[in-house]
């Protein structure tokens, strides 16, 4: 099976988010003030950590004959959940205060979710295959 437009689009997203994570550690080891670096840390560690799920879950969204929209949710919602949750943290690092973080973090539990329904429908209704 192929790679569809839509995984394509959500591995460069992960590509991106993994990068700006990156870059996030990076700033929080050397270029903030001791008082924010956790929230930078955080920020970058949550967005790697999704930026990964988001590769995974596309690699089952490819694979998968039964489940595939529930890993597209997944997708959409660990896409969706970091710039509001990072985001929410970096904002507060540069002083600024966007109440965004519970929603971005909701969304990952929404992506969890999402992948844990697609799992388990793949195992009870995709047809078994032969190694």
């Amino acid at each position: 099976m192929t790679m569809s437009r839509f995984g394509w689009g959500a591995t460069a997203y992960a590509g991106l988010a993994g990068l700006i994570a990156v870059a996030l550690d990076a700033w929080g080891a050397h270029g903030v003030e001791e008082a924010v670096r956790g929230w930078v840390v955080t920020a970058s560690r949550q967005q790697m950590w999704h930026a990964l799920a988001i590769l995974a879950a596309v690699g089952l969204h490819t694979h998968a004959v039964a489940g595939r929209r529930l890993f597209a949710v997944a997708i959409v919602a660990f896409g969706a959940g970091m710039p509001l949750f990072s985001g929410a943290l970096v904002a507060l690092a540069l002083g600024t205060h966007i109440p965004t973080a519970p929603f971005g973090g909701t969304l990952f539990m929404i992506g969890w979710l999402a992948l844990l329904a697609g799992a388990l429908t793949a195992l009870f209704r995709q047809p078994p295959t032969r190694a």
